[in-house]
């Protein structure tokens, strides 16, 4: 079983590389780059590379999720 295909243990978050990160949000790693140097998310160093948390990622989407408006007027 290769540690992609390893469940996560309870209470951890899997760590995603700038790439993985940038492919699960949606934008482009360069983007995600320069959020991480602006240090808007949070994330890891784990010697040379960089790592994002998925809980991390999770909660930066909840965040910044702008809420419907249901017009009931009309």
């Amino acid at each position: 079983m290769s540690e992609r295909d390893r469940p996560a243990r309870p209470g951890s978050a899997r760590l995603l590389t700038v790439g993985e990160a940038a492919d699960y949000l949606g934008i482009s790693p360069g983007t995600l780059r320069n959020w991480l140097s602006m240090r808007r998310i949070s994330y890891v160093k784990v010697g040379r590379l960089t790592k994002l948390s998925q809980d991390t990622l999770d909660r930066h989407i909840a965040e910044h999720t702008v809420e419907a408006v249901i017009d009931q007027g009309c």
